[in-house]
């Protein structure tokens, strides 16, 4: 109605002042997207979140990147009954994320349980199966002396592959207890480059949640932690190990 109304009266509008409005383009967007929207400007991002719970990813030119329907885990449904998502918000801090404020709506009663929640983009539409990429926000909102050679590298595809690969390897070492020096290694490496990533930090240089991560990783393998829980000692009796001793 609103829309008609405001056709209906736009001769006459224009008559009254041709010279406040000029319209130069418009683009049509689904209505997936009406809900509301916030951008990364650093990226290029454009989040889109609706009709209800949908949260959406696109270019500037609306390319959709991403996106997933249902974007309020079932059990914060179940539990607290938010079933509607906001105008979403770009926050840049922790590497970049999008903020997105719930509620318990209802069309013609409004917030209906009273209370209201914010979340923030962890998985979902970012996921790096749903074509997410896992190092673009961090990288890409890297700060210090390394910083040039992250944003070169953020969100690149052989970077998120090699870093989910590493994710995906380290931690099935570290779970069954096999190729535990490589394993801790490789961990302890990942994480003091990420470490370097955010330099200085906002706490202390040292102790730092990464620092103490390498630290626990170099301890794992220092003690031999896979002969005390895990399948080290079987691991040790294979030919692969006993011919390659550097996967002990």
């Amino acid at each position: 109605m609103t829309l008609l109304l405001a056709l209906a009266i736009a001769p006459s509008a224009a008559a009254q002042d041709p010279d406040r409005w000029l319209l130069t383009g418009a683009s049509s967007i689904p209505v997936n997207y009406w809900q509301g929207l916030a951008s990364d400007p650093a990226k290029q991002n454009v989040y889109f979140t609706g009709v209800r719970e949908g949260l959406w990813r696109t270019t500037p030119q609306l390319l959709q990147t991403a996106g997933i329907p249902n974007a309020i885990p079932p059990e914060v449904l179940a539990n607290e009954g938010y079933n509607h998502i906001g105008d979403p918000t770009w926050d840049r801090r922790e590497g970049g994320r999008v903020l997105l404020p719930m509620e318990c709506y209802d069309f013609t009663l409004g917030n209906t349980c009273g209370t209201g929640a914010f979340g923030e983009t962890a998985s979902g539409a970012d996921a790096y199966i749903n074509g997410g990429s896992p190092t673009e926000g961090f990288l890409g909102g890297s700060v210090g002396p390394f910083s040039g050679i992250y944003h070169g590298i953020a969100g690149a595809s052989a970077v998120d592959l090699l870093f989910m690969a590493g994710l995906l390897g380290i931690g099935a070492a570290l779970l069954l207890g096999i190729a535990m020096k490589p394993a801790c290694i490789a961990g302890a490496t990942m994480v003091m480059l990420m470490w370097t990533a955010a330099l200085p930090p906002e706490n202390n240089l040292f102790m730092d949640d990464h620092v103490i991560y390498a630290l626990v990783l170099i301890g794992l393998a220092a003690v031999g932690a896979e002969k005390t829980l895990g399948l080290g000692e079987r691991w040790a009796r294979t030919g692969l190990v006993q011919r390659y001793g550097w996967l002990a």
